[in-house]
């Protein structure tokens, strides 16, 4: 277990090499202590079931198919898609105060990656962030980030999970009170996981998330 974690946090950190001239829009954090508000994460056995359930439901079959497809789009110069896609998590079904700190997020990220030059696409879709046309989603600009740094697509996802993972649970550690090890011995089976939901997100296709907007309440708030 000791060796997974380790080989997953070496990952993250080469991502984070990779872009240490670039402010890494993944935010998890902040994400995090805004979210989390929300949740009735009460003790260690909650906060386990929440994480479990994010990382399956959320971040598997929702956000990182999305980061992929923004990458995607953003390798076709195509900010029509990118909207798209931001008009597709808007309408998904996820928490909507989920929806609004990943929104906050993705806008503070979006504006400082609309400096950089030599991406067309990157100048119309800020536009139409600055115009209110589009939400600017945070895993949609963290595709368009891992694009624009020539980041590995696999390394970005693996790190943006392991980002959130991290953030959403010492979040909660702090306010209730768990000793890191402690922490640390919840999230390392999840943590071990993320390899292999990375590449159950491959298998996810758009279509899926549509029928996911017009197939019910799908996640809630708890």
């Amino acid at each position: 277990m000791e060796l997974q974690r380790q080989r997953i946090a070496e990952h993250s950190a080469a991502v984070d090499a990779s872009s240490r001239a670039a402010p890494a829009p993944a935010g998890a954090w902040t994400v995090a202590e805004d979210f989390l508000r929300s949740q009735p994460i009460r003790d260690e056995e909650s906060l386990r079931a929440f994480l479990s359930s994010f990382l399956a439901d959320v971040l598997t079959k929702v956000e990182l198919p999305v980061i992929r497809w923004a990458h995607a789009a953003s390798a076709r110069n195509d900010a029509r898609e990118l909207m798209t896609l931001d008009a597709a998590l808007r309408d998904a079904p996820l928490p909507p105060k989920l929806v609004e700190a990943s929104r906050r997020v993705g806008q503070m990220q979006m504006r400082k990656l609309q400096p950089l030059k030599g991406h067309r696409f990157l100048g119309r879709y800020g536009a139409a962030l600055d115009a209110g046309e589009t939400p600017g989603h945070n895993p949609v600009v963290y595709g368009i980030f891992l694009f624009v740094f020539s980041i590995p697509l696999r390394e970005g996802l693996l790190n943006y999970c392991y980002q959130t993972i991290e953030g959403f649970s010492a979040a909660a550690a702090s306010s209730l009170r768990l000793p890191a090890p402690r922490q640390r011995a919840l999230i390392d089976p999840l943590l071990a996981l993320l390899p292999q939901q990375v590449e159950r997100s491959f298998a996810v296709e758009q279509k899926d998330l549509v029928a996911q907007r017009s197939g019910g309440d799908g996640a809630t708030e708890r």
